[in-house]
């Protein structure tokens, strides 16, 4: 049976289709003989380019339909018009080792690219409406981690509790969650609570940036200089820690340090942030937080920095004495203090435009506040960075 050129039978088993697409995508590879060989033709790079955008596609097509992570039948027949592509690629001997011929030719094991493509569809159904069919027909004993809690259509449906003792009907629920699997239920698992959603029109074009004529006086970025060869921690280090003591009795400065952590404990993948705040030498306030297994470090720095100018508004809403004019916020990541004013379409992007909308809230509302965002090195013994 075929339909949207997938082929399947009666029992939705998919072997058929992935032999179809397997044939096709060994044809087209074969094709690419005409087109080069390891002495004459087309390079490496132009050959791995042309299997990656007109050969794999068609390997791949349907394959959110039929890859379940772990079915062996469609990995190997897929693997084997891989392994062929990888030899004519690279030139090499067809008794060179797989795993090499994929470091070289920077081409992912097959299974690797089809649960990369499952968490991208996966990534596509979280921007999905609510009322979509196809997010009402994942089981509600499925949707833990999605943010909206939908009401699902009907499927798998208990005994009548009038006729079944409750103890039964609670096995068959625990017999349905454990055994029944469908292709949906392996995707809507790759559906996280904190996945972030970018978007490109976040901030406008007029939005306002740090070299606006009101403000670009007000905020100041402070981080240090590329040089090849040379490291500049120690110094920048020194002359924090210089700063720190001078200014440290000072109640018009506040300083705030922010850091983010990531680390591996028993296979277990942990990441947090932390935030301290000193005024006249001594600790007002702290935040900590943990973000969960599915973020990097760059995604905790960002946080920290937002979580930090939170703060900071917070702070100055309950002062009851003179409010600082100076603030100092330190991280010691260079792409996160360049990125965190921007709010343009990227990583952390959530975290960047509500950094952006709390630091002009408080310099709008307060005219003598002004901003210093400043790379400090951390494990450095800097009071408060640690």
């Amino acid at each position: 049976m075929r339909y949207l050129s997938l082929w399947f039978n009666l029992q939705l088993r998919f072997h058929e289709h992935v032999k179809i697409v397997t044939s096709k995508a060994s044809r087209a590879t074969e094709a690419l003989h005409m087109l080069g060989n390891s002495i004459s033709g087309m390079n490496q790079l132009c050959l791995r380019q042309t299997y990656l955008g007109m050969v794999l596609p068609i390997a791949t097509y349907g394959s959110v339909a039929f890859w379940d992570g772990k079915s062996s039948t469609v990995k190997n027949t897929l693997e084997c018009m891989q392994n062929k592509a990888l030899h004519f690629i690279t030139g090499a001997f067809k008794t060179t080792p797989i795993h090499a011929l994929e470091i070289e030719s920077s081409i992912p094991p097959i299974n690797i690219t089809l649960d990369y493509y499952m968490e991208c569809y996966a990534t596509c159904t979280q921007r999905l409406n609510h009322s979509n069919p196809v997010m009402c027909c994942i089981p509600n004993h499925h949707r833990e981690d999605i943010l909206i809690q939908l009401t699902p259509l009907p499927c798998f449906p208990p005994p009548p509790k009038n006729l079944i003792a409750p103890y039964l009907i609670r096995q068959h629920k625990a017999k349905i969650k454990k055994t029944m699997t469908t292709q949906l239920i392996c995707m809507a698992k790759g559906i996280t609570n904190n996945m972030e959603c970018i978007s490109p029109h976040a901030e406008p074009p007029w939005h306002r940036l740090e070299y606006d004529y009101d403000i670009h006086d007000r905020i100041c970025l402070y981080i240090p200089e590329n040089r090849a060869g040379t490291s500049v921690k120690t110094e920048w280090a020194e002359d924090h820690a210089n700063l720190y003591d001078e200014y440290k009795g000072d109640s018009e400065v506040m300083f705030i340090y922010t850091d983010g952590s990531l680390s591996y404990n028993n296979g277990i993948h942990r990441t947090g942030y932390s935030i301290v705040a000193y005024r006249n030498g001594m600790e007002i306030a702290s935040v900590k937080g943990s973000m969960g297994e599915h973020v990097e470090v760059y995604d905790t720095k960002m946080r920290a920095l937002e979580v930090a100018v939170e703060l900071i508004h917070k702070l100055i809403n309950s002062e009851t004495s003179a409010l600082p004019s100076k603030i100092i916020i330190t991280t010691d990541n260079t792409g996160a203090l360049q990125q965190i004013f921007q709010g343009s379409p990227g990583k952390a992007q959530g975290s960047s435009t509500a950094f952006h909308k709390h630091v002009l809230d408080i310099l709008d509302q307060h005219e003598n506040t002004q901003f210093a965002l400043t790379w400090c090195p951390g494990h450095f013994n800097i009071e408060g960075n640690e």
